[in-house]
């Protein structure tokens, strides 16, 4: 699927109106390229096209009127103070630029084959088109549509259960998007768990590679916490909400914690209510149902859909968010 820009400039300014309409043409049909100098333009394409990024060339000083909705914004300074907080990216001219921009937590560098002969046009588009890429795949869980959302909670239930009877005679849905599915899971440290829930539905494994994709602040891939304890599973779970990013992993780890044969539940129900996670953990139950389909007979108690459920959902949705 073709990626579609919207890049905007300053009015009269005639070099990045020059660079804008060099490397448009230079990406040809890689891209689908579009773009404005004013605010009713940038309007308008943002309202009949829903670009997929927004790319900022410039100080546009009505850059900050658009309402962006699910378009990601990419800043090119070209020289210029721009405030690049809000970008997935900015991309520098140069080395030194680089430095200069050193306090956005991503930083890219292509020279600009108008000013510079290093570069040729059409490596400069072949780079910046890997940059729209690395964008489109990065935070993807909010690209996933209904079936392979599914596709993913049966999967992951077939490989923590271990059988696939487990899901009946429910087989996986028609539209499923492994590329994206992949990005997602291994980001989060469960593609394993993917690729085994295939093999055990007797699935042919879809050829993946490892995704390049921007990575929030102080990303760490998970680790598994298979040898910890229900509550101590709910505690750090509590940890992970109350700093709004909610691992996938975690949940997976509580859902085989769950199934233990050891389990005594009404030992269990004592330590997390002595702990104060009897609330926390009743609304664990019901994301576990919702993403792993959770069974109800190995609910110790009944799931909870209120407000602390719905702040781990926010909170798992927000785990990759840039």
């Amino acid at each position: 699927m073709t990626t579609s820009v919207l890049h905007i400039y300053p009015k009269n300014d005639s070099l990045i109106a020059n660079y804008v309409n060099m490397l448009a043409g230079a990406m040809g049909q890689s891209v689908s390229s579009i773009s404005a100098d004013n605010l009713q333009e940038a309007k308008h394409y943002l309202k009949e096209h829903q670009p997929d990024i927004v790319h900022q060339h410039g100080l546009v000083e009505w850059a900050a009127q658009l309402k962006m909705g699910h378009s990601r914004r990419i800043l090119t300074p070209h020289g210029q103070t721009v405030d690049g907080r809000n970008a997935y990216v900015v991309v520098a001219r140069s080395d030194i630029e680089a430095e200069m921009l050193g306090d956005n937590p991503r930083v890219e560098t292509l020279r600009n084959p108008l000013i510079t002969k290093t570069i040729r046009p059409e490596e400069a588009a072949d780079r910046m088109i890997r940059i729209y890429q690395k964008v489109m795949d990065s935070d993807v869980l909010s690209f996933l549509n209904d079936d392979s959302r599914h596709a993913l909670s049966l999967l992951l239930k077939v490989a923590l259960c271990g059988d696939p009877r487990w899901v009946g005679d429910e087989k996986l849905p028609a539209d499923v998007q492994w590329r994206l599915l992949y990005i997602y899971t291994s980001h989060e440290g469960v593609s394993a768990l993917l690729d085994r829930g295939l093999s055990l539905m007797g699935l042919q494994i879809p050829p993946h590679t490892t995704p390049v994709s921007y990575l929030p602040e102080g990303y760490q891939r998970p680790v598994a916490r298979t040898k910890a304890g229900i509550a101590d599973l709910v505690k750090e779970m509590k940890r992970q909400m109350q700093g709004g990013r909610l691992e996938l992993m975690l949940l997976c780890d509580l859902h085989q914690a769950l199934r233990r044969p050891s389990l005594i539940e009404e030992r269990l129900l004592r330590e997390l209510e002595d702990k104060k996670l009897t609330g926390l953990f009743a609304s664990a139950l019901q994301l576990l149902k919702e993403q792993m389909l959770l069974d109800e007979g190995f609910m110790p108690c009944p799931p909870a859909d209120n407000r602390t459920t719905a702040q781990l959902r926010t909170s798992l949705t927000n785990h990759m968010k840039i």
